[in-house]
């Protein structure tokens, strides 16, 4: 390492001009004994001059970040876009300029949200380049030591992001899709799309100028923050990203749902299930039998509503254009639900099985099917809402506790059970399902917690009881 950059005095930095580089107004900062600088980069700028030190740029020796994971870059590409139109929107504004109602109609489509931010980048200039690095001083104004300086970084030098690949791929997702709809006047095919376009996939010439504002505004008025450590080895960016990764703190589940308001679902979950129909939620993601209120954790009450919207177990990538043509039919879902005679109650759980979360996202992976799904049936959607309404939900029907029961009992029980075998897997012999326990002194059913495999089969007792199709 430099010795000159260990020591914190910032006059140290080599002065070296360079006709060829880029410039950048820094402040200089002391960070545990280390020399780093803060800068405000153009979005598109820091695109041109950053690199991701792993495989695709460094020998495996040299490799300082993890692998990218397409499908979270592509989630953040979808945010930076809407975060991109919001910045046209407001700059039209700030101009005091007529905004085009098409482009309010793409910010109404990609959401909106009361606040837009990306966290600061964290990157490194290497030990290597930095005898290249031009340096002058700003005037500070009377400070009695210099702090802000313009840099130049020669064309070569590359700042290397030790946090923010998946930010920063996203970025360049978002002016890959831009450039394509303004030059070749035309969107992606399916997932690969950032906007969800229906139907052709070419721009029409209106389209192409709202796009083309966006992209101005990508260009221009989109600014990125950077936190630049200066003169690190390989070794040393080895250890600033793990120290960056290892002991941040994920926000619990729970309070970042009872936060947000810019997923589509969240905030059907808050305007609709908890103002309107005045669902009980709790705010603890462990729901005891023992002190059962009738409530039901946001965290699960999103996973039933993922199923429910995109039969997915979560939430994530929820188009606000598509929420808000479901909403009439998720509502009447959550009305039948909230009708069954014990759900929401003080001890719900003892009282109907409906209360336990795998039961409803059973019954939400059923209503997806018929409402939203491929083979969308709104004939079976109405027979499934009204045997809600029909369905014995205690604990002593013996279909629930089917593979608990005797023989003997199945026999005794015959006139309930009838031909559920024909809507239930077929095992083969030997194989003894376990899907809960059924306690016969509280008569009590429980389901397990592997929810993954037991929604489905009690999604199949569910269509027996209500004369729906076997899966089978």
């Amino acid at each position: 390492m430099n010795k000159e950059i260990e020591n914190t005095d910032h006059g140290n930095i080599p002065a070296t001009a360079n006709e060829n580089g880029f410039q950048l107004s820094v402040l200089a900062g002391n960070n545990f004994g280390a020399l780093t600088y803060t800068a405000t980069m153009p979005m598109y700028d820091f695109m041109l001059h950053s690199e991701v030190p792993n495989k695709e740029r460094r020998n495996e020796e040299n490799i300082a970040q993890r692998e990218l994971d397409s499908k979270h870059a592509r989630l953040l590409a979808q945010y930076v876009l809407k975060g991109v139109v919001r910045a046209a929107v407001a700059r039209l504004e700030a101009q005091e300029e007529e905004v085009p109602q098409e482009l309010l109609e793409v910010q109404n489509k990609l959401g909106n949200q009361p606040y837009m931010a990306l966290q600061p980048f964290v990157v490194n200039i290497q030990s290597t380049d930095m005898e290249n690095i031009e340096k002058t001083t700003i005037p500070t104004g009377g400070s009695t030591e210099p702090v802000l300086y313009n840099i130049t970084l020669p064309e070569n030098c590359s700042l290397w992001v030790s946090d923010g690949q998946h930010r920063r791929k996203a970025i360049g997702m978002v002016f890959e899709f831009l450039d394509n709809a303004c030059e070749n006047q035309k969107y992606y095919k399916g997932n690969r799309s950032l906007y969800p376009h229906e139907g052709s996939t070419e721009v029409s010439n209106t389209m192409q100028d709202v796009w083309e504002i966006c992209l101005t505004a990508a260009k221009e008025v989109c600014d990125v923050q950077v936190e630049i450590h200066v003169g690190l080895d390989v070794e040393q960016e080895k250890q600033l990203f793990t120290d960056l990764n290892m002991y941040s703190k994920k926000v619990k589940k729970d309070r970042a749902l009872s936060f947000d308001n810019s997923n589509p679902i969240n905030l059907f979950m808050k305007k609709e299930l908890f103002e309107k129909i005045e669902l009980k939620v709790c705010e603890d993601s462990e729901e005891t039998w023992d002190n059962d209120t009738g409530a039901i954790s946001r965290k699960n009450i999103a996973t039933i509503c993922g199923l429910l919207f995109m039969n997915k177990p979560n939430i994530n990538g929820a188009l606000p254009s598509k929420v808000a043509s479901q909403v009439a039919e998720a509502r009447r879902f959550w009305e039948a639900v909230s009708a069954v005679n014990g759900f929401g109650d003080e001890e719900a759980k003892s009282k109907t099985v409906i209360a336990q979360p795998v039961v409803l996202k059973a019954l939400a992976k059923l209503f997806y099917q018929f409402a939203f799904g491929k083979k969308r049936n709104l004939d079976m959607l109405d027979k499934l809402l009204s045997g809600i309404d029909e369905i014995d939900f205690s604990h002593q029907n013996p279909i629930w506790s089917f593979y608990e029961l005797t023989d003997a009992e199945k026999a005794e029980h015959q006139d309930a059970i009838g031909e559920l075998t024909e809507y239930l897997p077929n095992d083969p012999e030997g194989k003894v399902r376990n899907i809960g326990t059924y306690n016969r002194t509280e008569q009590i059913m429980k389901f397990g917690g592997r929810h993954n495999d037991i929604a489905p089969i009690v999604s199949d007792m569910i269509r027996y009881q209500c004369g729906l199709p076997s899966r089978n």
